[in-house]
């Protein structure tokens, strides 16, 4: 596992890897997720937004999506 994920303690290319690990993880036995969650992680690989917060707008999205 990854002791840093913060963008100021990471490269891009870290970042990367954090999120293939990340999803890889959630992922185990089930299906794919859809490319639109995938790509929400962009945001973070890019440096413009945490990984705390991408998370949380992803729960948020797929909780009113099932409400």
């Amino acid at each position: 596992m990854f002791d840093k994920i913060l963008i100021s303690e990471t490269t891009k290319e870290e970042r990367m890897e954090i999120v293939k690990e990340k999803i890889a993880m959630a992922t185990v036995g089930c299906p794919k997720p859809p490319q639109k969650y995938i790509d929400c992680y962009d945001q973070y690989i890019n440096g413009e937004k945490e990984l705390s917060e991408v998370g949380e707008e992803l729960y948020n999205s797929i909780f009113e999506e099932l409400v």
